[in-house]
Parts: structure tokens; C-alpha cells; sequence
């Protein structure tokens, strides 16, 4: 009999802090973005949802507060412990105080415009892809031999995994994005095609629980 695929989750946290300011509203220093009421609610669904159609998952999560708090939660359910993978966080940008929801975006926009450009405000695309694709390529083997992992972190995190699963070069990465809306997750599986050629197949995206509000 053949071994079932391993396959992996990409897991955006709940809904935090700064996801619900308004673009004039200063944000919080991101290592300290909880999660809200109404993400924690959707953590519990969701992992309420894993639990039930991954009984065996391994939970790896990014050190950012908003995506521990979702991590704990789904670990608590699944009677599992967390792994902290500090490569899993959300590009790393210098935010002074002051630094609003709009100024970010427009931080994100300029970096975008050439990712592989060195900042002096913070990581470039190229350098947060390169953390991204380190922890897939360690995860992979393990995937390879049926594992199911769900990675929980953050959206542009998520953006650059999927493009790298999906063969995808830097520069066309945004092509591979697919909104993951908090506690809603990308679902891929490891699966061998020909005799000694293994790839990725996507399997859906922002899966998630019917109850959650996310």
C-alpha cells in the first residue's frame, strides 16, 4: 500500500490589533499585535475545524504575538506542543513611532516595485522570501514522508510560500498571491507524480471553518 501524502497548511493568525485600524491610526509595534475578541473567536473555530479533519497535525508558528495566540490555540486543541520558527515572521520593517496603517502599506508598495533592493528601512522582498524558503526546504523532507505541518504566520509570509511551492521566481511572486484572510489557510499536498519526482499540489485556498468569521 502507498503512504498517504504529507502536505502542508498555510495558516494566516486570526484578526488582530492592526488589521482592523483605520490607514490614519498609528500601528503597534508588531512583535506586540494581539489578536482581537473576534480573532480569538476565530482561532477557536478554526482549530476546531483542523482538529476535526487533521487529528495528526504538527504546529510550527511564527514568533509574533498574533500568531502565537492562533497557535497555542490550535496546539491546545490538537493536544500538541508548538515549535517557534523565527523565520516564519512577517517582513521585517522599521516602523518609528508615529508610523500608521497607510504608511505601511505604502512601505510595502515601494518594496514591491523592486524586491531585491537593499532597504535601509527594514528587510527587502528578496531577504524575507530567503527566510520563507529555508523553512520550506527543511519542512519538505518531512512532508515528503506523510507528515501534515501547519505553518502559522502572516500574509505576505504566506505569499512567499506559495510561490516558491509553486516554482514561482521573486519577481512574479505577487502573481502567486492569494488573499489568505485571517484564520483561513492554503492547503498543499506532497505527492510524488513520476518514479522519484516529488512537487507540490495545491489543493485549495482560504480554507477555513464555516463558523469562523474570518
Amino acid at each position: 500500500m502507498s503512504q498517504a501524502p504529507g502536505g502542508l497548511l498555510l495558516i494566516r493568525h486570526g484578526e488582530s490589533q492592526s488589521v482592523v485600524r483605520l490607514a490614519s491610526e498609528t500601528v503597534l509595534p508588531d512583535p506586540e499585535n494581539p489578536l482581537t475578541e473576534r480573532g480569538r473567536a476565530q482561532a477557536e473555530a478554526l482549530a476546531e475545524h483542523l482538529t476535526a479533519r487533521f487529528p495528526n497535525l504538527t504546529v510550527i508558528g511564527s514568533p509574533l504575538l498574533r500568531a502565537r495566540e492562533t497557535a497555542a490555540t490550535l496546539a491546545a486543541s490538537l493536544g500538541v506542543a508548538v515549535t517557534i520558527d523565527e523565520r516564519l515572521a512577517e517582513r521585517r520593517l522599521d516602523r518609528p513611532p508615529g508610523t500608521t496603517t497607510g504608511d505601511c502599506a505604502m512601505m510595502q508598495l515601494m518594496t514591491a516595485r523592486a524586491p531585491e533592493r537593499p532597504l535601509d528601512f527594514g528587510e527587502s522582498m528578496a531577504e524575507h522570501r530567503a527566510r520563507a524558503a529555508a523553512t520550506l526546504a527543511e519542512i519538505t523532507p518531512r512532508c515528503e514522508r506523510g507528515e501534515m505541518i501547519a505553518l502559522v504566520c502572516h500574509g505576505g509570509t504566506i505569499e512567499h510560500l506559495l510561490a516558491l511551492a509553486l516554482g514561482l521566481p521573486l519577481a512574479a511572486t505577487p502573481l502567486a498571491y492569494v488573499r489568505c484572510e485571517t484564520a483561513r489557510y492554503h492547503l498543499l499536498y506532497r505527492e510524488e507524480i513520476f518514479s522519484g519526482w516529488r512537487t507540490w499540489r495545491l489543493d485549495g485556498v482560504n480554507l477555513g471553518s464555516r463558523s469562523g468569521a474570518g
